[in-house]
C-alpha cells in the first residue's frame, strides 16, 4: 500500500510536468530524487508514530541513484536512509525517536515509526529553515502523497517537526496530533503524549 503510493514519485512524478516544473530537481545521477523518508519496516499496522519533516536538503556528496526503474530507486532510497546517524540533524532525530520509544532497539523503532517529508523533492538550492517552497509545490506534493499517507497511517500519532511542515499540513487540512521544533530541541513532550 505505502510502496504502491510512493513508487509514483519515481516514474517520475507527474507533478514535475505541472505545478512542480522549474521549482524542484529530478536528476537521479546527482542524488536529486524524492527522498528523505524511511521507517515502517514491518507491517503498516505496527506504525504508531509519524514524524513529518520539511523537505530533503541538497544531496550528500557522491549521492546517486540508478535509473534502472522506479521500484529500484525507491528501494535504494529507503535503504540509504536506514542509518539515521552521522549528521547533527539525524543524530537529534534519533534522540527524538528514543524519547518516544525508550529502551527500544533502533530496528524496532523503525518498525513503529514512519518519517516522511511534507515535500518529497529537493529544490535547486537548499532552502534551509527560512527558505520557502512555492505554495503550488506544497499543494501538489501534499495532495498527491502526504494526504494519502495520512490515510494509510490513520491510527498513528502524527507529529510535525519544524515550522514549515506544521504550516503545510494546516494549509492542506491534514490532521496532526502534535508539533515539535526542528530536531535538536527537547522532544520529551512527544514521548509523554504517546504514553
Amino acid at each position: 500500500m505505502l510502496e504502491d503510493l510512493l513508487i509514483n514519485a519515481y516514474r517520475p512524478c507527474v507533478g514535475l510536468l505541472r505545478a512542480c516544473k522549474n521549482h524542484v530537481v529530478w536528476i537521479p545521477s546527482e542524488g536529486y530524487i524524492p527522498r528523505g523518508y524511511f521507517g515502517a519496516e514491518g507491517d503498516i499496522n505496527e506504525v504508531e508514530l509519524v514524524l513529518v519533516l520539511a523537505e530533503p536538503g541538497t544531496p550528500f556528496k557522491g549521492e546517486s541513484y540508478c535509473q534502472s526503474g522506479p521500484l529500484e530507486m525507491l528501494k535504494v532510497q529507503r535503504q540509504s536512509c536506514t542509518d539515521i546517524s552521522g549528521s547533527i540533524f539525524h543524530d537529534n532525530l534519533l534522540k527524538i525517536l528514543k524519547y518516544c520509544f525508550p529502551g527500544y532497539s533502533v530496528e524496532l523503532i523503525m518498525k513503529k515509526t514512519w518519517i516522511t517529508e511534507s515535500v518529497l523533492c529537493s529544490t535547486p538550492i537548499d532552502r534551509g529553515a527560512n527558505g520557502n517552497i512555492p505554495a503550488c509545490v506544497e499543494k501538489e506534493c501534499g495532495n498527491r502523497f502526504l494526504a494519502k499517507q495520512r490515510v494509510i497511517f490513520e491510527n498513528a500519532f502524527w507529529v510535525t517537526v519544524g515550522g514549515k511542515p506544521k504550516a503545510r499540513l494546516a494549509s492542506l487540512n491534514i490532521k496532526t496530533d502534535f508539533h515539535i521544533h526542528h530536531p535538536g530541541l527537547p522532544a520529551y513532550n512527544v514521548y509523554r503524549k504517546l504514553m
